[in-house]
């Protein structure tokens, strides 16, 4: 008996390719190694061009220390750490636009000159009463997630698509022109939190860097509230001027 039917064609290559793919991202997703390749294939959407800025909101300070400032250029002795697999600090150079030491500074800088913390402040006051000058000893904001968090339909069934943590702690140093020290004044604050889809996800976190720069301002508060405690004893620095030949000419002619 003959039998009479039609071959089957031939798989192409693309078919093959195709299959080929898939199979790869199936051993890539159930092999630890492959987990490290899908993350860092997949980046997080908030990672994408943004920008982090250091920026204090606070209200105008109550009282003015009746001194005028100089700013000499802030230490930054936060420790020098590489992000491990998974986790990103949003003030590493990769996300600021700029010194982070110098942006860190300057914002401390805007707000005492913007909510009168003194009566004058600037980088390059002429002839200053005192010297500020400041240490950063932690200012970060890191992000980790989970390789899962990253791959739609296995996030939907992760218990966390994320961790946020970040601290702030700051000092800031007053000294005469010949350096001796007037007092030194400390700001601490810190945040740790989970995200969950069952929380909202993405649309109950905050925007890039609103969170640190929320508990910046909180370390510079406690910062301006010391300074405002000693204002009577930083004033008392500031030596009284001498009078010129012409100023006293004039007292002892109108006495």
């Amino acid at each position: 008996m003959i039998k009479i039917g039609c071959r089957e064609p031939a798989r192409t290559w693309p078919a093959i390719r195709h299959s080929l793919f898939v199979l790869l991202l199936f051993v890539l997703a159930v092999t630890d190694t492959g987990c490290m390749l899908l993350l860092h294939s997949f980046k997080p959407d908030d990672a994408q061009d943004r920008t982090f800025i250091p920026a204090i909101t606070l209200p105008e300070s109550l009282r003015t220390i009746d001194v005028r400032v100089k700013v000499d250029p802030f230490i930054n002795k936060v420790p020098d750490k590489n992000a491990p697999w998974g986790q990103r600090d949003i003030t590493s150079p990769r996300f600021t636009n700029g010194n982070l030491t110098h942006l860190v500074s300057q914002a401390i800088l805007i707000d005492f000159y913007t909510n009168l913390v003194f009566t004058g402040i600037r980088r390059n006051e002429i002839n200053p009463d005192l010297i500020l000058t400041g240490i950063i000893y932690r200012f970060s904001e890191r992000h980790t997630a989970p390789w899962y968090s990253l791959m739609p339909p296995i996030r939907v069934f992760a218990p966390r698509i994320g961790h946020y943590e970040g601290e702030v702690d700051l000092e800031v140093i007053l000294t005469t022109p010949a350096g001796v020290q007037v007092g030194s004044y400390r700001g601490k604050s810190s945040f740790s939190y989970e995200v969950t889809l069952l929380s909202g996800g993405s649309s109950t976190t905050r925007q890039w860097g609103d969170r640190l720069n929320e508990h910046f301002s909180a370390a510079v508060r406690q910062i301006r509230e010391q300074l405002l405690g000693d204002r009577d004893q930083i004033s008392a620095q500031v030596a009284p001027s001498v009078p010129s030949w012409s100023e006293l000419g004039t007292f002892l002619m109108f006495r």
